[in-house]
């Protein structure tokens, strides 16, 4: 779509060198994808089987995504259609504190339940309030090590749920890197500043005019959230 075009086109205006970037398609669009642009930002297109909702494609990250890209590329940003980067300076970033995973942080805490016996059961005690998938830099050593980990564990990703979330049929892909690494594989979090620094979840106009942060999501004109902070 045309936003992934904008994804593309800000992550090559504000990042120090020219990467490559991995689009994962399960259609033709040629129509919007030239050989213009292919080569200009430096697209590798992967051909995937449609994914229909937030739960198949939850379940290709975790299960496919990480094993798609080449092994010479550790250090990956993710672009969701409605993310972008907005301001420069997100590799020192990112390299001075050696982050795992790091994303928006979330306005609640979330937990894990697993199935056992046909009855559902919280994982363990601990939460986490980070970090959103949208727009998000991870290292994928680490990706692939809690997918890993999930196998060790013999859990299929249908028997994981976000804990309070009656309507959720599976843990989104985040929240599942989210809680395995930093609950499970004991990875350092991010801060909550850290987190507001590297993306702004919503971001209405004051804050995009004011780059406060090196990324936003879900871009708006007011932030109705900032009245109930």
């Amino acid at each position: 779509s045309f936003e992934d075009f904008t994804s593309f086109k800000a992550f090559s205006l504000f990042s120090q060198y020219s990467y490559p970037i991995f689009l994962f398609l399960n259609e033709n669009v040629t129509e919007v994808l030239t050989p213009e642009l292919v080569k200009r930002y430096r697209i590798n297109i992967v051909k995937i089987k449609p994914l229909n909702n937030l739960f198949e494609y939850s379940d290709f990250c975790i299960n496919q995504l990480f094993n798609l890209i080449s092994k010479k590329y550790e250090n990956i940003l993710t672009f969701q259609s409605d993310g972008f980067l907005i301001k420069e300076g997100w590799e020192k970033f990112v390299t001075e504190n050696n982050f795992s995973y790091i994303g928006a942080a979330w306005r609640h805490w979330g937990g894990i339940m697993v199935e056992k016996n046909k009855e559902w059961h919280v994982f363990n005690e601990k939460r986490v309030n980070m970090a959103n998938g949208a727009v998000s830099f991870r290292k994928r050593s680490k990706m692939l090590k809690a997918t890993d980990l999930l196998k060790e564990l013999q859990l299929k990703n249908e028997q994981i749920i976000e804990m309070g979330n009656p309507d959720c049929k599976r843990a989104l892909e985040d929240l599942f890197y989210s809680y395995f690494l930093f609950c499970l594989l004991d990875e350092k979090p991010p801060t909550i500043e850290q987190c507001n620094q590297f993306v702004t979840d919503p971001c209405d106009w004051d804050d995009y005019s004011n780059k406060i942060s090196f990324g936003i999501h879900c871009p708006k004109l007011v932030n109705e959230w900032k009245q109930k902070i």
